[in-house]
């Protein structure tokens, strides 16, 4: 109880005196119907009622108790409390009888305590509407980076705590048409499909606004990508988007129902700002890649094309580096970022020079580490880098200190 004050001062102690009323409001009814034996059947079932949430919810505590104070406010516990209070009312009121000024007095109470139920009740289902809107985006995020074979680590972990079970059995998942591949649609990627080609009478506007490489493997980039767009011929959102490469091959998968409120300002004909898309390609380096609404029967509107990022990074043997460039400051540090702060299994570099890291103790560590500004001596300049396993989401950008541009 003291840590679930300490965490929420208001509404920790509210709950704990509404529960403790709730308790003691279960003892007396209890103990009301087992010295007298003579309750009519509805109120038994009442109590009945009462002492069912009472016991699921007690084990449940139990069950989640080492799972963070937060719990014990999820939205999903609001549809039992409720059941239990609205028993307790209805249980004490059929006791009462209302031309008594007691009766009076609890009927008003009463009523006010179910207006504050009611209150409540609709406030958590507006947030919970919210909650699921947003959730909602999160999982159809991690569904297009599985669509279009690009690992994303962040995404991923918004729908799978532990996602390498999943991510095992994806291939199988491909291979039989399961889960998100159950829809024909989601089975393009690598294909050219012929309604692509074809002439579309939907008309949309939209552009492709970012694109980000997540990494590059086997000759090919992986990409996060964002834009906009609005069917002008339905005047609605789209909701599907998919990427080709120049060939008309598909690439991959995006999203829309991302709220772009400067897009709704700039474009009065967009009816909501819900009219923003992300998903992810898998492409060649600096080739064309093209997005294209999705919208039902097959019907395509083009939204705006993007050239992937060049590779302009290669493997260099460590002993062939040339002097290190010298720094006027030490590297500024975010986040999981540290001095030695890599994995004990990783060791110290061998010549004793200074490691930064970002494991930390945790694989989910994340941060930022930025060096200089610095003036290279040679025309070419070497980082010496080491990932895990995945090296995912990690990027790096070297700016023109001058002036900020990206080289």
């Amino acid at each position: 109880m003291a840590g679930l004050v300490d965490a929420e001062p208001w509404r920790g102690r509210f709950a704990i005196a509404l529960g403790a009323t709730g308790l003691v409001l279960t003892a007396a009814a209890l103990s009301r119907t087992l010295r007298g034996w003579s309750e009519p059947p509805a109120r038994i079932v009442l109590l009945a009622l009462i002492l069912f949430v009472l016991g699921t919810a007690m084990l449940t505590a139990l069950g989640r108790i080492t799972f963070g104070l937060d719990q014990a406010f999820s939205s999903r516990y609001k549809t039992p409390v409720s059941a239990f209070w609205v028993a307790h009312i209805c249980y004490w009121v059929s006791l009462c009888r209302f031309r008594t000024g007691g009766g009076k007095a609890v009927l008003v109470v009463g009523t006010g305590i179910l207006a504050l139920l009611t209150f409540c009740a609709i406030s958590g289902h507006l947030r919970g509407w919210q909650e699921g809107i947003s959730q909602s985006l999160a999982h159809s995020k991690a569904r297009d980076a599985i669509l279009s074979d690009v690992r994303d680590e962040a995404s991923y972990h918004d729908l799978f705590p532990v996602d390498t079970p999943i991510l095992q059995r994806v291939p199988f998942m491909r291979e039989h048409h399961l889960a998100m591949f159950a829809d024909a649609d989601n089975r393009l990627l690598g294909q050219k499909p012929e309604w692509l080609e074809a002439p579309s009478s939907d008309k949309c506007v939209g552009m492709f606004d970012s694109v980000e490489m997540l990494s590059i493997a086997n000759g090919e980039v992986s990409l996060a990508a964002t834009g906009w767009a609005w069917n002008l011929t339905s005047q609605a959102s789209v909701k599907r988007v998919i990427f080709t490469d120049a060939t008309g091959k598909v690439v991959g998968y995006a999203g829309g129902g991302w709220s772009r409120p400067d897009v709704q300002a700039a474009l009065p004909a967009a009816g909501h700002a819900k009219v923003g898309w992300t998903g992810f390609a898998k492409i060649e380096p600096g080739a064309l890649i093209k997005a294209h609404g999705l919208m039902p029967d097959h019907r395509i509107c083009d939204i705006g094309e993007k050239a992937a990022p060049q590779n302009h990074s290669r493997f260099v043997p460590l002993a062939s580096l040339g002097a290190a460039i010298p720094m006027s400051s030490e590297p500024v540090l975010s986040g999981g970022w540290a001095r030695d702060g890599q994995n004990a299994a990783a060791g110290p570099l061998s010549n004793g020079d200074v490691v930064y890291g970002s494991w930390g103790g945790a694989d989910s560590n994340v941060g930022e580490l930025r060096i200089g500004p610095f003036t290279p001596t040679q025309p070419r300049v070497a980082f010496p880098i080491v990932t895990g396993p995945h090296a995912e989401n990690q990027v790096i950008h070297l700016l023109d200190a001058a002036t900020g541009a990206e080289i």
